[in-house]
Parts: structure tokens; C-alpha cells; sequence
């Protein structure tokens, strides 16, 4: 979403955080960068709340949506 204010994508890679949300966990917080950094090429602007919603979900993993992205992965390596 693009607002009338100026964007800036804010990664703290010593704080561990991003748009100010602070991931405790160092592997969770470079996975969700990546993930951040590359939708934001793609022209992404992400919010705080974007980022807390990211969180909450590499933190509490949907178990259908993981079941889901595992038969994915199965079948394209079949």
C-alpha cells in the first residue's frame, strides 16, 4: 500500500528489527527479512503492523497452511 507520506523500509540488523517491530529469535528475524527485503522489490511497502502480523505467524505457524506448502514442495520434487 502506498500513502501520501514518504516510505522507508527500516532494518536494524543490532536491534533485530524491522519497521520497529523487534523478532527476539536471530534466525526468525533473517527470515522474515529476506522475505521482507524481496516482496519489498516487488513494491511492497510494509507496515509495522505487516511486520507484528509476520511475527505472530512465523511465530504460531498455521498448521493447515503448513500442510499445504509441504504436499507443494512434494510434488515438485517428485
Amino acid at each position: 500500500m502506498s500513502n501520501s507520506k514518504q516510505y522507508s523500509l527500516d532494518i536494524d540488523n543490532e536491534k533485530q528489527t524491522i519497521q520497529g517491530v523487534f523478532i527476539p529469535d536471530k534466525t526468525m528475524f533473517q527470515q522474515i527479512r529476506g522475505a521482507v527485503q524481496a516482496t519489498h522489490l516487488d513494491g511492497w511497502e510494509p507496515s509495522s503492523d505487516d511486520i507484528k502480523k509476520l511475527k505472530a505467524d512465523a511465530m504460531n505457524p498455521d498448521p493447515k497452511e503448513l500442510a499445504r506448502l509441504k504436499a507443494i514442495w512434494e510434488q515438485r520434487n517428485e
